[in-house]
C-alpha cells in the first residue's frame, strides 16, 4: 500500500490537491512548527513545508512505523513520529501553527490542544464525486455526503471555519497508475481490484480542502 501510494503521488496525479493543502496551510503559518496527522509518505507535509517558506520544523505523525520510515528516508530535514493521533498527539499544547489532516482522522480535542490560538487545522477529504465511475464499476467503498457540515459541527466548540474550496479535475491514468490508485487506499483491503486495462483510464478527482481556525 505504501509503495503504491508513494509511486502514485510522485507521478503527480494528486499535485493539485497537494498544492491546495499547502496553500491553505501557508495562510496559517507564521514561522512556527507545522504538523500532519496520518502523514503517510510525507508527500503533503513536504509540499506544505516548502510553501510555508521553511517553517521552524515540520512533524509527521503516523500509526505505521513503515510509513514513518519511508517518509523519513524520502524527506530529509522533516521529522516523522510513530503515534496514534486519535489516542493522543505527542506534541506540546499550543505549539503548532498549522495542522494537516489529508484523508486522515481529525480528533477534535487533540487538534485543538496542540494548535496555537489562531492556528489552522487544514482538512482534506473526498467528496461523493471522487472516482465516482470507479466506485460504481469496481466496488470501491462509498463516501458519505456533506462531510464538511458534519466536520464543522464536530469542531464547533474550538474552531470556526475559515475557508473551504471544492477541487475537481479529471485525469487520464495509464494502467499501472490505475492499479496503484486502488492499492494505495482502503478499498484494496475490502476486496476492490482494478480490472485489466490496456489503454488510458479516465478518472474524476473531487475533494474539499477546508481550513478551520483555532478560537
Amino acid at each position: 500500500m505504501l509503495r503504491a501510494r508513494a509511486e502514485f503521488l510522485e507521478a503527480g496525479h494528486l499535485d493539485p490537491v497537494a498544492d491546495a493543502v499547502a496553500d491553505a496551510a501557508a495562510a496559517g503559518a507564521t514561522g512556527g512548527p507545522i504538523a500532519e496527522i496520518g502523514s503517510g509518505t510525507g508527500h503533503y507535509l513536504r509540499r506544505a513545508h516548502e510553501r510555508a517558506g521553511g517553517a521552524d520544523c515540520a512533524i509527521g505523525l503516523d500509526l505505521s512505523k513503515h510509513a514513518a520510515d519511508i517518509a523519513a528516508r524520502a524527506n530529509g530535514g522533516l521529522l516523522f513520529v510513530v503515534a496514534d493521533a486519535v489516542a493522543g498527539i505527542p506534541l506540546v499544547g499550543g505549539s503548532v501553527d498549522a495542522l494537516l489532516s489529508v484523508f486522515a482522522p481529525r480528533p477534535a480535542a487533540e487538534c485543538a490542544r496542540v494548535l496555537a490560538p489562531g492556528g489552522l487545522l487544514v482538512a482534506c477529504f473526498a467528496n461523493p464525486g471522487h472516482l465516482a465511475a470507479q466506485r460504481r464499476d469496481w466496488g470501491l467503498i462509498s463516501i458519505r455526503p456533506d462531510k464538511l457540515g458534519a466536520l464543522e459541527d464536530r469542531l464547533a466548540d474550538d474552531f470556526e471555519l475559515s475557508s473551504s474550496a471544492d477541487l475537481e479535475y479529471s485525469a487520464q491514468l495509464p494502467p499501472r497508475d490505475v492499479r496503484r490508485l486502488i492499492a494505495m487506499g482502503p478499498s484494496a483491503r475490502h476486496g476492490a481490484r482494478a480490472p485489466a486495462a490496456e489503454g488510458l483510464v479516465g478518472v474524476e478527482f473531487s475533494v474539499t480542502v477546508a481550513a478551520f481556525r483555532r478560537r
